[in-house]
């Protein structure tokens, strides 16, 4: 009987509901003049005109009753929360459904979170747009070039190739699997879309979908540009002409799900998105997103996505550098928390977390840092831009997860952590947390020499390697024949990857049989084939004409000069005595930006041995490099006799030691120059390469000249 009753007044609550409901979409009041002159645009709240009336915003409402959906309309239902959807509500329907007792609960929204470029602040009358703060473009409109703009139809699929890349890898992208990788993982991009004919990600795409409508919907059109360069990052694979530019992962699948429409990323699109993409086979889904606030769907769909074995990976936001400025979903615990790192440093923009320093990844914490400056990616074009952001540091996680996916989320991210290499500064810090994950399992592997070198006595090389897990330090012995002649160091700091080796002339057997082998305390690893150690290089016959104190050599149009160093172990055999003021080598073009940690250019020093034909060094002498340097001749003052019929040997490389390279005392494995070699000394090759570790740089080929200036000894 009590069944009876209770199921009567449920139908009978269902037919009033319905007939409130009825009334009140039948009677909906816009807001009125009044109501409009005072209103004020909530934060970070669409705008549809320029008077500032307020648009309907997207509610949870907590009900299952079929009429109030019907005349609602549905933007989005969840499977798991079947007495819930979504849909567009105006202040006043809000508050007719709170008399009816209907819960409403505001669906949260969201920024892409790529580095503002478009100014702060409300702009006035629609002037600007595209950024946290300024109103978004109404329908039928977009936004390029921070102004709001007719939309048009998305280009035609290009014929041909029409634009290049300036590097084929985006910065910082090394070619860790040779332009492979990702083969059989499907990663979700939720974002504002895709150009899917673009050349270099079409082969690739294997989803499009759009939840910024209603429900899920064939199509992923973006007309902001944003998605297409995250998805570049992630896993453009060239081309078929192979003259595009590569991702991370060139092998993986795309699935783009549009969840950044013309009103912003609203929370509801995002939590359609996830549970579409958790239940549709993807094993990433990679979100350059973000806001201030958790939003209920998303948490939920967050859980259900960890749930299904999926990995989430987020970007931390660009609104640092204060201590807890990450945007959530980066801020859940389950989500990775990607940071941005420039060249050498952390960028201010870059939001922090709140790392404690325990190496356990919690509630907002940055957990990696990754590239995230002058990215250079795919664009809506059929073309190619540079961006800057936290937006641009997560896909490379995303793709890195790609090329190492172990078969589970868990082992996965457990396997990034462990590559992972610190950055700036050492331990679990709030910026780049574990540190920059690099494409390297767990253990030891020497890297140079690697076989087939040829290293000449008297010269100066650089020993590097990997090592994630081992003890913190590093031995490094010489084998011969395969069998330990020598132990070169000890206790090197695993981190700083890269150890300098001056070959001492008197010590050694020349001979092509010699191994490195390097010992981290648990792992042991030696270079893969033997090299070689040979005859000092190139041996110059210095004759001095009185009439002219400047003497060039060296530049001998090789592209690649002998060994590490620029000018490494050159022999000059003096055939009259000499007093010599300077040693110098010359730079065609810019040598002009070193960044440390506070952003700005500082200095550096450079060392200068020279060398008896034994191994011995008579003098040591430093210069230093001002950040202002832009080309011309590093010198060196020497002052020093060179006797008549004796060989000598230069040799030049960067200041160096276990903990510091740069004369501001910034760590060694960290310290980097932007340099832009081009046209170094003459004739020779042209290298515009940017070089963002110290010891690429060390290795980097260079044409050269020396110059030796000297006073005659009468």
């Amino acid at each position: 009987m009590e069944r009876k009753n209770a199921m009567k007044t449920k139908m009978l609550m269902s037919i009033l509901l319905s007939f409130l409901v009825t009334s009140l979409v039948a009677a909906e009041i816009p807001a009125n003049d009044k109501a409009k002159e005072n209103a004020q645009a909530p934060e970070n709240s669409p705008v549809i005109d320029d008077d500032w009336e307020l648009t309907r915003l997207p509610h949870y409402v907590l009900s299952d009753v079929p009429d109030l959906k019907a005349l609602l309309g549905v933007r989005h239902e969840f499977h798991e929360f079947p007495g819930l959807f979504s849909t567009d509500l105006t202040p006043e329907q809000v508050e007719y459904l709170d008399g009816l007792g209907i819960d409403t609960v505001p669906v949260q929204l969201y920024q892409i979170s790529a580095k503002p470029v478009c100014g702060d602040g409300i702009a006035q009358k629609s002037e600007q747009c595209g950024e946290p703060g300024l109103p978004n473009c109404p329908e039928g409109y977009v936004c390029e070039n921070c102004k709001c703009v007719e939309e048009t139809a998305p280009p035609e699929p290009p014929a041909e190739r029409s634009c290049y890349p300036r590097m084929r890898w985006p910065r910082n992208v090394r070619e860790v699997n040779g332009g492979s990788g990702g083969t059989g993982v499907t990663v979700a991009v939720l974002d504002t879309g895709v150009y899917k004919n673009h050349l270099d990600l079409k082969a690739n795409v294997g989803y499009c979908k759009d939840a910024t409508k209603r429900g899920i919907r064939d199509g992923c059109t973006d007309s902001v540009g944003h998605g297409t360069h995250v998805s570049g990052t992630i896993l453009a694979n060239g081309g078929d002409d192979g003259q595009g530019i590569l991702g991370v992962a060139p092998e993986a699948t795309l699935m783009a799900i549009k969840v950044c429409g013309n009103r912003g990323c609203w929370g509801d699109d995002i939590a359609e998105a996830i549970y579409y993409a958790a239940d549709n086979g993807a094993n990433i889904i990679s979100m350059s997103l973000g806001g201030d606030s958790p939003d209920l769907l998303v948490e939920a769909a967050i859980g259900y996505a960890v749930s299904n074995g999926v990995l989430l990976v987020a970007s931390a936001g660009n609104d640092g550098p204060a201590l807890g400025s990450i945007d959530y979903p980066a801020t859940h615990a389950e989500v990775i928390a990607v940071g941005a790192t420039g060249f050498c440093s952390v960028p201010d923009w870059s939001s922090r977390g709140i790392n404690d320093g325990d190496y356990v990844i919690e509630e907002k914490e940055v957990e990696f840092g990754a590239p995230g400056l002058d990215i250079e990616s795919t664009y809506i074009d059929g073309c190619y831009v540079l961006m800057d952001g936290t937006s641009m540091a997560a896909p490379h996680v995303s793709g890195l997860a790609a090329i190492l996916w172990q078969g589970s989320a868990e082992a996965t991210r457990s396997y990034l952590q462990s590559t992972a290499v610190d950055f700036s500064p050492d331990g679990d810090d709030p910026a780049t947390g574990f540190g920059q994950p690099i494409a390297a399992a767990p253990g030891l592997t020497v890297l140079n020499p690697n076989g087939e070198e040829s290293w000449h006595l008297g010269g100066s090389y650089a020993i590097e390697w990997i090592s994630k897990g081992g003890s913190g330090t590093v031995d490094i012995y010489l084998l011969k024949g395969g069998i330990l002649h020598s132990q070169l160091a000890d206790d090197i700091i695993t981190n700083v990857g890269v150890f300098l080796w001056d070959i001492p002339m008197d010590l050694l057997l020349l001979g092509s049989d010699y191994r490195i082998r390097i010992d981290d305390g648990i792992n042991t690893d030696e270079s893969d084939a033997v090299f070689s150690i040979v005859e000092p290089s190139s041996t110059f016959d210095i004759a001095y004409d009185r009439t002219n104190a400047s003497m060039w050599f060296g530049g001998d149009d090789r592209y690649a000069p002998p060994g590490r160093n620029v000018g490494v172990g050159q022999s000059f055999l003096f055939n009259e005595d000499a007093s010599l003021r300077t040693f110098g080598f010359r730079f065609g073009r810019e040598f002009d930006y070193h960044e440390n940690p506070d952003g700005t250019g500082h200095a550096v020093d450079l060392i200068l041995h020279i060398r008896s034909e034994d191994g011995n060094i008579i003098a040591e002498r430093e210069t230093n490099v001002p950040a202002t340097f832009s080309g011309g001749w590093v010198l060196f003052d020497i002052n020093l006799t060179f006797q008549a019929g004796t060989t000598y040997i230069f040799t030049c490389y960067l200041k160096d030691g276990s903990t510091n390279m740069l004369s501001t005392g910034v760590r060694g494995w960290a310290g980097c120059l932007d340099l832009i070699p081009n046209s170094v000394g003459y004739g020779g090759g042209n290298d515009s390469d940017r070089i963002d570790q110290w010891s690429d740089w060390n290795t980097h080929p260079w044409d050269f000249n020396i110059r030796l200036q000297g006073e005659w000894i009468d």
